[in-house]
């Protein structure tokens, strides 16, 4: 580090970006009013992404409208855009769609165009949606940093900010997610199923993780032959889901049934929800 470098400490977490240095946690909120900056300034990378060549006139962030609230609204000399950004997994579409409506009453005569932002990488299933995962956004700036000293400024600091909250995963990680599995049925989950699951908690740092170490406890190697207790598997993190009920567990379930991710290496494993 060079002399003139500083380390800013916030409750004990070191932080190197500009945005981090406003919170320990991230949030949506700030990223997204980070974006609209960013737009304000007429970054080149993210005007390109979101398909946006007309002047830009106004930008309006956590715009109130009866019942809902937008994260970001453009208003271009031709379109109103409005973009609504989620985090950890969550379907900004539906939310997106009801915003899109009350826009609608409010500006009857608003050419709406709708924009979703969300860590799905496919996320298809309403035509009328443009939809990019948070990669796409990274894989943008990292592209095309703009084309003057503050866009190159801002656009490095959303890269690092990306890369420290674990919103996005770089190739080179390798931290690992390490957990204690002492009670069935999470072994089985684990060990047949290839999945676990556990509270969502915004402090923990899964976001961040390449890897999962299931760390069995001494209960569980007592009612299961061959298990050892302590750490026996170092898995590869090949999703991560968030979910707020049973029924979209199930639908998780089903979901990978159908691609055989589970059956095809375990008959038997999984319950039969045809």
């Amino acid at each position: 580090m060079n002399n003139d470098q500083f380390v800013i400490l916030r409750s004990n977490f070191s932080n190197n970006d500009l945005l981090s240095s406003l919170g320990a946690q991230v949030r949506e909120t700030r990223i997204t009013g980070y974006l609209g900056y960013l737009l304000s300034i007429n970054h080149p990378a993210l005007l390109s992404l979101f398909k946006i060549t007309e002047r830009i006139k106004e930008i309006r962030l956590e715009f109130k409208l009866l019942t809902q609230r937008c994260d970001i609204i453009i208003i271009s000399e031709k379109y109103h855009y409005i973009i609504e950004a989620k985090l950890y997994y969550e379907n900004p579409e539906s939310q997106l769609l009801n915003q899109a409506n009350e826009y609608k009453k409010k500006y009857p005569n608003a050419k709406i165009k709708k924009i979703a932002i969300s860590n799905f990488e496919n996320l298809n299933s309403n035509s009328n949606i443009q939809n990019y995962s948070w990669n796409s956004i990274y894989n943008s700036l990292n592209k095309n940093l703009g084309n003057n000293n503050l866009q190159k400024i801002l656009g490095k600091e959303l890269l690092k900010h990306m890369e420290n909250q674990g919103i996005i995963k770089r190739n080179d990680q390798f931290e690992i997610y390490a957990r204690e599995v002492n009670k069935e049925p999470f072994l089985t989950f684990f060990l047949k199923g290839h999945t676990y699951f556990c509270k969502f908690e915004k402090s923990s740092n899964i976001s961040k993780c390449s890897y999962f170490a299931p760390h069995f406890g001494k209960e569980i190697s007592k009612v299961s032959p061959g298990i050892k207790e302590g750490i026996s598997y170092i898995a590869k993190i090949k999703e991560i889901v968030y979910v707020d009920n049973f029924s979209k567990i199930e639908e998780i379930i089903k979901d990978y049934v159908k691609k055989e991710k589970i059956i095809r290496n375990f008959p038997g494993a999984c319950p039969d929800f045809s």
